[in-house]
């Protein structure tokens, strides 16, 4: 009897740290990153905003880690999913993430490069930018909260 009660207050658990993890913590577990990154990333690209359209001068941004449609082909998607699926705009925004954390000797150019390309920009203009984005990051980082959390972990669900 002791047996059983132990076994299905586990599997209880279980279950409750599986309903606690959300689609960042999932793909940031997947990919190797931090998943706060990933939230602090969504809070400065769209403001936690999943169905956010950035225009630019020859592209589009969307969603909550504002994918630029540039990328559409690469990650064989459309606007319109990237709108509409929160957690797969996620998935393809850690993609971009680590794929710049291979090619750079530092973590935070890596953070930049996210939103700073540098296909127009070129030497110190593009270290500029990028450091100025990754300022921005890092304090939507260390101001990251818990109802930040939540309202992100909400739009995802």
């Amino acid at each position: 009897m002791k047996r059983l009660l132990l076994l299905m207050l586990l599997s209880f658990v279980g279950t409750c740290v599986a309903a606690a993890e959300d689609c960042f913590d999932r793909v940031a577990r997947e990919k190797g990153l931090d998943a706060d990154l990933l939230r602090a990333i969504a809070f400065v690209e769209s403001s936690g905003n999943p169905s956010a359209v950035g225009r630019n001068a020859s592209s589009e941004d969307y969603g909550l880690m504002q994918i630029n449609s540039g990328w559409l082909k690469r990650f064989k998607t459309s606007k319109s999913e990237l709108l509409n699926d929160a957690c797969f705009n996620v998935q393809v925004g850690a993609e971009i993430l680590a794929d710049n954390f291979t090619r750079s000797a530092h973590p935070w150019d890596a953070v930049g490069a996210y939103n700073a390309a540098c296909t127009r920009l070129k030497g110190q203009d593009c270290v500029d930018a990028r450091q100025k984005y990754a300022w921005k990051v890092y304090r939507a980082y260390i101001g990251m909260s818990n109802a930040k959390r939540q309202k992100l972990r909400d739009v995802t669900s």
